[in-house]
């Protein structure tokens, strides 16, 4: 049972701070669809004219693109207007809460709105096109750069660190709107997994929760202890944190890393599918996925031929992908669960139920 390998996880100081309140058992693209609705709603309201979808253009083959496709988010007279959400998080190793709204690329809109989710509602801002803007070294490109916004280091009041947050914005404040005034819509994996062990975690944290559950898993089966990864030193001789090990951790001298992904409906191609994401080959000697699924936590060691897809212009610094998917228009989670379960069988290491 998944209970007996997570009964020490202690929930993160984001995920307690949140608990309970609307949005906060979202994913993060899923809170941002919501956020981005809000931000067009409220700009509707003040200006008095309507928003409107931008035509996401057509494939090479003259099919028409999904309108996630576009490069911006929707029309508003005339401007090209982009959202990028946030949520008010606690990074546990450098002990400060802050927002990092990530993939803004300048040339693709007129206008960018940053929506920043915290306990207290949501804060709408538009950019200044100066405030708190970082690159983002070789991903830039390919995934655009980001803004930060910080409160002070040890500051571990949520409602101190808010305000101080709000501040350094106040030059671009639009409008805070309160968490129940918000109509949420839910997507059809938010409602399959709606109760589930694990469900209300944010992807991160699940993903660090499922790697704890796979190093536990392996240690048992081989009766070896695992060791973290030595994350290294920065130029200037600083020790790296622990997120910047190239590979999760050492099982027997073999460097190993864990991947996880969720078996999701992709509404665009009506279809169930699981993707593990940021794949470097050249990091790591063996690879285990975890599948996260409704009736359970499946375990695989990759057998370096399945699946493999690569990134484009991303792959270089966010490595590839491994993709794993149920027929088109099933839309039976169980049917297509067992699907994906047969495809990837011949790998199999475990399983855990809840």
């Amino acid at each position: 049972m998944i209970n007996e390998y997570i009964k020490d996880i202690t929930p993160s100081v984001t995920y307690n701070t949140y608990k309970g309140l609307p949005l906060a058992d979202l994913s993060e693209k899923e809170r941002g669809d919501n956020l981005e609705n809000v931000v067009r709603q409220v700009l509707e309201e003040i200006t008095g004219e309507k928003t409107y979808e931008p035509d996401p253009g057509t494939t090479f083959t003259g099919k028409k693109r999904g309108r996630n496709s576009a490069p911006f988010d929707f029309y508003l007279k005339s401007r090209k207007c982009e959202v990028k959400s946030a949520q008010l998080g606690w990074n546990k190793f450098q002990n400060f809460f802050y927002a990092n709204f990530h993939n803004i690329k300048r040339n693709e809109y007129d206008d960018l709105y940053l929506a920043l989710y915290t306990p207290s509602g949501v804060y709408i801002y538009k950019h200044d096109d100066k405030y708190g803007i970082s690159t983002h070294g070789k991903t830039q490109e390919s995934r655009g750069g980001k803004i930060q916004v910080y409160a002070p280091r040890n500051e571990e009041s949520i409602e101190v660190a808010t305000n101080v947050v709000l501040k350094k914005l106040q030059s671009m404040f639009i409008k805070h709107v309160s968490l129940d005034e918000i109509n949420i819509t839910t997507s059809v994996t938010y409602n399959i997994y709606k109760g589930l062990p694990l469900a209300y975690f944010g992807g991160g944290e699940r993903g660090t929760i499922l790697e704890y559950v796979v190093r536990q898993v392996l240690e048992e089966i081989t009766g070896e202890k695992s060791h973290k990864a030595d994350p290294g030193t920065t130029l200037t001789g600083k020790k790296r944190g622990r997120n910047s090990a190239p590979f999760d951790f050492h099982l027997k001298s073999r460097k190993c890393e864990v991947k996880s992904a969720q078996l999701g409906w992709e509404k665009g191609k009506k279809r169930f599918c699981a993707k593990f994401q940021n794949i470097k080959r050249n990091e790591y000697d063996d690879l285990y996925l975890a599948l996260y699924t409704p009736s359970g936590v499946y375990i695989y060691k990759h057998d370096d031929k399945y699946g493999i897809s690569t990134n484009g212009k991303t792959q270089e610094s966010c490595g590839g992908y491994i993709e794993v998917f149920a027929p088109r228009n099933e839309a039976s989670i169980e049917v297509a669960t067992n699907v994906v379960l047969e495809k990837l069988k011949h790998m199999h290491v475990k399983t855990i139920k809840y």
